[in-house]
């Protein structure tokens, strides 16, 4: 089977195992064993990010379907049709400050969300996390809104 990554979607090209796709996701809701639905099987109690019609999910989500999907034996190809634009210069500056020093975790940060593609900065209190993300905007040179 092939999965084809386009924008911010996966999608599942060839035949698959829909409910291991469909389990890997969605997740329970909360307090779901409490409504009438749920009660009386209407509705399986999980919040599913599947789209049948188009047979796709969440880029996000890829790591997921591939872990189920590796778990339970069946083999896989990734295809990425994304197009990243190819930033200037080799490393992360904000306004000609560097990371080196005392924040180095700052410039393992940068490298990793670039080689990864995306990521989330999952960083403590007054780690510099929008410093991080100023210097990705700045690297990639594109038109950005970044919400806090």
């Amino acid at each position: 089977m092939k999965l084809i990554i386009q924008g911010n979607r996966v999608f599942i090209k060839e035949e698959y195992p829909k409910k291991i796709v469909q389990e890997a996701t969605s997740y329970m809701v909360q307090g779901a064993q409490f409504s009438p639905s749920y009660k009386r099987k209407l509705w399986d109690g999980r919040k599913h990010f599947f789209d049948k019609r188009t047979e796709s999910f969440p880029a996000g989500l890829l790591e997921s379907v591939t872990d189920a999907l590796k778990e339970n034996g069946f083999t896989y190809e990734v295809i990425d049709l994304r197009k990243f634009p190819e930033p200037e210069g080799n490393s992360f500056k904000l306004n000609g400050v560097s990371f080196e020093g005392k924040r180095d975790y700052q410039q393992f940060a940068c490298e990793a969300a670039v080689k990864q593609k995306s990521g989330i900065l999952h960083l403590a209190t007054n780690a510099g996390k929008t410093e991080i993300a100023a210097a990705l905007i700045q690297y990639y040179r594109l038109p950005t809104l970044f919400i806090v």
